[in-house]
């Protein structure tokens, strides 16, 4: 492994771990954990868990496929796409439906493309059918299901807002403050889980992770012509009819919108131009020549998710800015040209972030990713080779610090 992406020492056994952000990556992360042996305590700022990008009535298992399959973004999306289906249906029929999954094709070139990523898999993986890949064993959630599910056995404080932190070496304890600076927990390690504010700390700030507003709409069983037994996918997605708790009455989900620089506070505001935009993807995937009315909308709802630039997440220990600058500022010159000093991070402190529009397929491989390399114990079942180099540089914390010093550029 290369020194600035080696990676920090393994937590000791039994350790006191904080987790900041009760979404399905914050609650994943504290099961995986205290299932070896840490002593783990979730804050959430809200007063229900799974409350943002998460927290959707719905959610579906799009796989990720390209040509690339040695890719690391593709190697880390088929792995997740994988583990995501086996522990969702491990958790049971309240909380995973399967349901096969058509991605269709948006031009005669993408028809070509999908037939040959097609038949790089076996058929149990992915077929292909005149126009779409179809996929077997994909399926819908219920995240909030998913979520008590999860959080059945795990200590979890809600209305826990944390506004910064700070590292006491002599006591080896990271030491949370809430919005007055008010002392309301110490532990050994720090992970932040929070989504898109996960940069909004002193430590991180430096990190991409940017917030994108995701709208998905509700549409009337009767009212858009929609007939489909698998989720359909054609730029945005329909689900099948499901029971959407939520507004209590069965309804399709269509989404979903993507929208940038949108102020935070304006996150769950409801969109027409986004439920606008979620009916054109509707027409599109049904081929309609006609437009939907409107009146076909039964509801709606917007969150935020978290984005990366490179579009994988950002998973492991948080890299020390400015010892990263001083270690690595001649890289410019090249790799070889010197012997360089093992990965600078702040101690015991972690994030895993910016799992995008596909964070609940994302979040069971990231959470077995960031367990490994806290305790260094190999979840049951996988071996070594499955967190190889190429994985763990891909979504290392501190790539983008890397690339900025190679190119000569100082890191802001």
């Amino acid at each position: 492994m290369k020194p600035w992406f080696d990676l920090p020492s393994p937590l000791p056994f039994a350790s006191s771990i904080s987790i900041i952000g009760g979404g399905i990556m914050g609650l994943l992360m504290a099961l995986k954990l205290q299932n070896q042996g840490f002593q783990v305590t979730i804050f959430e700022k809200n007063s229900a868990l799974m409350g943002e990008g998460s927290g959707n009535p719905a959610a579906i298992l799009d796989p990720y496929i390209s040509l690339q399959q040695t890719s690391p973004e593709q190697i880390y999306f088929t792995t997740a796409y994988q583990k995501a289906l086996h522990f969702y249906r491990s958790l049971g029929g309240e909380c995973f439906t399967a349901k096969a999954l058509k991605k269709f094709a948006k031009s005669k070139a993408e028809i070509i493309r999908y037939q040959k990523i097609a038949g790089n898999y076996s058929s149990d993986f992915a077929i292909f059918q005149n126009d779409h890949i179809l996929f077997k064993q994909s399926g819908i959630l219920q995240p909030k299901d998913v979520g008590r599910k999860l959080s059945k056995d795990l200590t979890i404080k809600t209305n826990m807002d944390v506004r910064c932190f700070s590292y006491d070496a002599k006591k080896s304890i990271w030491q949370l403050y809430d919005s007055k600076e008010n002392s309301i927990h110490s532990s050994n390690a720090l992970i932040l889980a929070n989504s898109f504010q996960a940069h909004k700390f002193l430590q991180t700030k430096f990190l991409p992770v940017k917030p994108v507003k995701g709208q998905i709409s509700f549409i009337y069983p009767d009212r858009a012509g929609i007939n489909n037994s698998a989720i359909l996918c054609k730029g945005g997605y329909v689900t099948p009819l499901i029971d959407n708790a939520e507004i209590n009455q069965k309804c399709h989900i269509i989404g979903a919108s993507f929208e940038r620089d949108i102020p935070l506070n304006q996150r769950h505001h409801i969109s027409k131009a986004a439920d606008i935009e979620n009916l054109k993807k509707l027409e599109d995937i049904l081929n309609l020549d006609s437009n939907i009315s409107p009146d076909a909308l039964l509801g709606s709802r917007a969150s935020m998710r978290a984005m990366s630039p490179d579009h994988l997440p950002i998973i492991g220990a948080v890299p020390d800015k400015e010892a990263y600058q001083h270690y690595y500022q001649k890289l410019y010159h090249g790799p070889d040209h010197a012997i360089f000093k093992s990965a600078p991070y702040h101690k015991s402190l972690y994030i895993c972030a910016g799992l995008g529009a596909r964070g609940m397929l994302s979040a069971p491989f990231a959470a077995d990713i960031l367990t490994w390399i806290i305790g260094r114990n190999l979840p049951k079942g996988d071996s070594d080779t499955l967190y190889n180099d190429k994985i763990l540089h891909a979504l290392h914390p501190a790539r983008f610090h890397i690339r900025r010093l190679i190119r000569g550029a100082s890191l802001k």
